[in-house]
């Protein structure tokens, strides 16, 4: 008879006696014979102390000669996983130094098959994960190999997790920083050595950078219980390597390396391992230390064609070996600058290797010289053949981004995402190809799978910031704004400051989108102290652009010129090409045009776009393309302007951006509206105000209601034109005050179109202070010349004549062609009001020339409207029958191309001049 299987219950597990399966809430996994002695032993004699050496003689016998040290502690560090055990805080196995374990849990032993008690079975929750320990051969100075460890995640049980190993850095000894490229380099050909054979998770080195700048941690020989716990939850990091290195300094130069690998859950040193080599042959050194590593990390040796692309991607010299590690270091501490001049000495000094070119083009493409940046790229791939196959994909993949071949980088991402679904760089680099090739949709896709798998390989941090990108993209502001400070929030909660920064920053641009312009500045304030104090000069630039925007949109302009200047001077001192650079040239630009520098207005545009091309960024080439072309609206150039927005109307409509989108619409119904053609103007702007409303951007939204409202205004709907301006007005004051002021000024048009000059001045008075406090010229000149206006209308002729002097200063120094035309308008009015012939006679001629100007250049509205006043003059002079025919006319032409305000004015004229 066969007899029963024995279990032991103990917590939320199960051992069995027979089958070494320990079960629990994670789920059943085959201990090896190793571990599973261990434990048995401890089992027994619970709440014994049980001997190293009583361990020794149980599982290894006499005759087995094996390092019995390391491969108990080996043992022990798995049975803590398995166990989800703290050796600082135990709840099953205790370590009494120079003495043995403990087993210190309650315990009891049942018998019967699994299944019979499973209804019995006690539960708890809990933060555990089940690691599988599964058997193999034990050879010669092995302890035992456990591949693959699997950690149920909830929501994809099936992603099994490779060992992770965390390659922190070493101390340098000599005490010479010309020696501190030695940690770096070595680093980087460990990480490149262990990750061969592809069993294990090598923990990038950007990322392992960035960790140890944030928690400010120097190269160690061994790092705290504490330290380690806050590292694997930054980087979901197994194992920790650390350790020093000693150059002798003398030729032969050699090199002394003491590694230290450390479980970074429970704390112990897994092991302590010594290798010495010479200087010059660093890579012999990293091949003998890993041999000697990898049994401690569960990892199986390299084949010989494994070693080959080991030796592929290793540095062929010291000299070139200390180029390409100070060049990655530069990198990662934010000197994109300095990063590309020591990468381009490493590929001087060896042209053929493919991970120098590989981070020289990365380093170009930081800076956003994307020609460069891809030819490097496509020298990587040339040079790539031999590497290991992940390094050999990941450059290819860099390279087709590089030439934006989003569809080829987007498939060789997904190979290696299906590949290593435990490895979430590879997911966030294919949702980040996803969103550049315009495929938003499927980010979030790609998004929504990276969080499912098991913490902390799923950071939810960088998945939320990617997931506000994803959203800013597709113009939901309010979704990406949401998401970003999410982001902010988990990543200030685990410590990660720069992700932290990089999401509050976004959280800034997209506040400052949607016009909460207080929250904004709290943002980017947040954002710049932290940039500033991590010395991310990239970082703060864009911070302190994003910042200025809100001032500006505040009214604040000098403060909001004054950091655009510092966030460009920055930008240039750093040689920064990027988008963020783009958003200060861009700002700093519409600062000058506000205020009348067109010319300095137009440099940046140009350098904008300049900067874009070189970035090969079509997103800011489109929008330095529509900004030139607000330029040539500004300055009169309709037919130029409405070539370049319908342009960019056809591209942003070939594209999943709705923000885009509604710009190129509500530009085109703008410049639509100075042509005179009303019906495809308020087509356009009422699909820019639907887009605008669907993305959340309300200052957009109050500019294109507004131009509605003077369509329906110039069609004398009175009516809906008043709605229009309302929604405009209340969205608009809901932001800031200039603002608020600023789309008053059109509904006092309505008011002085519906004959209510004096319901018109008030508002226009108080518009005026506010825009000379915030020095917005082009605002003054329009407030002030539709005061004339009102002036004119209720007959104080002396005040109006008063206001169009000061207006006067305002028109000359303006580059803005329609209220120049505007201006020239009233200003004959005014001078013709006076009665004098002599004065009606100049401003006839005036008017007159105003009319040729305005048809030459395509401004039907003000043609129309400078006719009737200068038919109204005619009339005065007692030219009658001259004044009536223009008269009739005037009602024709402006009735046929649907500016009925001005054809009803017309009439009315007429029939005056008859009576």
């Amino acid at each position: 008879m066969v007899e029963r299987e024995q279990f032991w219950r103990f917590g939320v597990f199960e051992l069995g006696s027979r089958s070494r399966e320990l079960s629990g809430s994670g789920g059943k996994s085959k201990l090896q014979e190793q571990p599973f002695q261990i434990l048995s032993a401890l089992l027994e004699r619970r709440g014994e102390v049980v001997t190293r050496e009583e361990l020794r003689r149980r599982i290894w016998p006499g005759n087995t000669f094996v390092d019995f040290d390391n491969g108990i502690n080996v043992a022990i560090a798995k049975l803590r996983h398995a166990l989800d055990d703290n050796a600082e805080e135990p709840e099953y196995i205790e370590t009494l130094p120079r003495l043995g374990y403990r087993f210190i849990a309650p315990a009891e032993v049942l018998t019967g098959a699994a299944d019979e008690r499973a209804s019995g079975h006690p539960k708890r929750s809990g933060r555990l994960l089940a690691w599988a320990l599964i058997s193999t051969v034990v050879v010669a100075s092995l302890a035992f190999l456990a591949l693959l460890p699997n950690r149920p995640a909830s929501g994809n049980a099936s992603v099994r997790l490779r060992p992770s190993v965390a390659i922190m850095g070493f101390r340098n000894l000599t005490g010479k920083p010309d020696q501190d490229w030695v940690s770096t380099a070595l680093s980087e050909m460990l990480a490149t050595e262990l990750a061969a054979g592809e069993h294990l998770r090598i923990v990038p080195g950007e990322s392992v950078a960035r960790t140890k700048l944030e928690m400010a941690l120097p190269d160690a020989q061994s790092y705290s219980v504490q330290t380690l716990t806050k590292i694997r939850k930054r980087l979901g990091a197994d194992y920790v390597l650390v350790g020093s290195y000693l150059d002798t300094g003398a030729p032969p130069r050699r090199v002394r390396l003491d590694l230290r690998l450390q479980d970074a859950k429970t704390g112990e040193m897994v092991a302590t391992l010594p290798a010495n080599g010479g200087e010059d042959d660093l890579a012999s050194l990293v091949a003998q230390a890993g041999l000697a590593l990898r049994p401690s990390l569960e990892s199986r040796p390299v084949s010989q064609s494994e070693a080959s692309g080991v030796r592929a991607a290793l540095p062929p010299n010291s000299d070139s070996a200390r180029l390409y590690a100070e060049g990655l270091n530069s990198l990662r501490h934010f000197d994109a600058r300095g990063a590309r001049d020591l990468l381009g000495q490493a590929v001087a000094v060896d042209p053929n290797y493919a991970l120098a070119h590989a981070a020289l083009s990365d380093a170009w493409s930081a800076l956003s010289y994307a020609e460069v940046a891809k030819n490097e790229a496509r020298k990587a791939l040339q040079l790539s053949t031999e590497l290991p196959r992940t390094d050999r994909l990941s450059i290819e993949a860099r390279y087709r981004e590089t030439n934006s071949e989003w569809d080829q980088a987007s498939r060789i991402y997904q190979s290696l995402v299906e590949q290593f679904p435990d490895s979430a760089d590879y997911g966030l680099r294919l949702a980040g190809v996803q969103i550049n090739s315009g495929k938003a949709n499927e980010a979030i896709v790609t998004l929504e799978r990276l969080r499912k798998l098991p913490a902390p390989m799923a950071d939810e941090a960088a998945i939320k910031f990617v997931q506000s990108q994803v959203a800013e993209k597709l113009g939901d502001f309010e979704r990406a704004q949401t998401t970003a400070a999410e982001a902010a929030g988990v990543a200030h909660a685990r410590g990660a400051q720069i992700l932290e920064a990089d999401a509050r920053a976004l959280e800034c641009r997209q506040l400052v989108q949607l016009s909460r312009l207080d929250q904004a500045e709290g943002a980017c304030e947040s954002a710049r102290e932290i940039y500033a104090r991590t010395g991310d000069r990239l970082g703060l630039a864009a911070s302190m652009a994003y910042l200025a925007a809100a001032y500006c949109n505040q009214g604040n302009a000098n403060e909001a010129r004054h950091l655009y200047t510092q966030a460009l001077d920055i930008d240039r001192e750093i040689g920064n090409a990027r988008g963020d650079a783009q958003w200060a040239l861009n700002g700093l630009a519409v600062l000058l045009m506000q205020q009348g520098d067109l010319a300095g207005a137009r440099k940046l545009y140009e350098e904008s776009l300049d900067m874009a091309r070189q970035a090969g960024s079509r997103p800011d080439e489109a929008s330095a393309l529509g900004n030139i072309a607000s330029m040539w609206l500004r300055e009169g150039n309709l037919l130029r302007a409405r070539e370049l927005f319908e342009q960019l109307l056809k591209r942003s409509q070939s594209s999943a951006a709705k923000a885009a989108l509604a710009s190129a619409l509500n530009n085109l119904g703008q410049t639509l509206y100075l042509l005179g053609d009303l019906p495809e103007s308020a087509k356009m702007l009422d699909r820019a105000v639907e887009a605008d409303r669907e993305t959340g951007a309300r200052l957009e939204s109050a500019d294109a209601l507004s131009w509605l409202g003077r369509v329906r205004l110039a069609q004398a709907d009175w009516r809906v034109a008043r709605q229009r301006f309302d929604e405009s007005v209340q969205a608009a004051s809901q932001i800031s005050p200039i603002f608020g002021a600023q789309y008053r000024l059109a509904r006092a048009e309505l008011s002085l179109a519906m004959g209510l000059p004096a319901e018109a001045e008030g508002p226009v008075r108080d518009g005026l202070e506010v825009f000379r406090r915030a020095k917005a010229l082009d605002n003054e000149l329009e407030a002030r010349v539709l005061l004339s206006r009102a002036l004119l209308d209720q007959g104080k002729v002396e005040e109006a004549y008063q206001e169009v002097a000061r207006a006067d200063a305002l028109a000359r120094a303006s580059q803005h062609r329609a209220q120049r035309l505007a201006f020239s308008i009233v200003a004959a009015r005014a001078e013709a009001a006076s009665g004098k012939p002599s004065a009606v006679e100049r401003a006839v001629r005036k008017l007159q020339a105003t009319v040729t100007d305005a048809g030459r250049q395509g401004f039907l509205g003000y043609q129309l409207e400078a006719r009737l006043a200068l038919a109204e003059m005619e009339s005065v002079e007692g030219r009658g029958a001259v004044a009536r025919g223009s008269l009739e006319k005037l009602e024709k032409d402006a009735r046929a191309s649907g500016f009925l305000a001005i054809a009803r004015n017309a009439a009315r004229a007429l029939e005056k001049l008859k009576a």
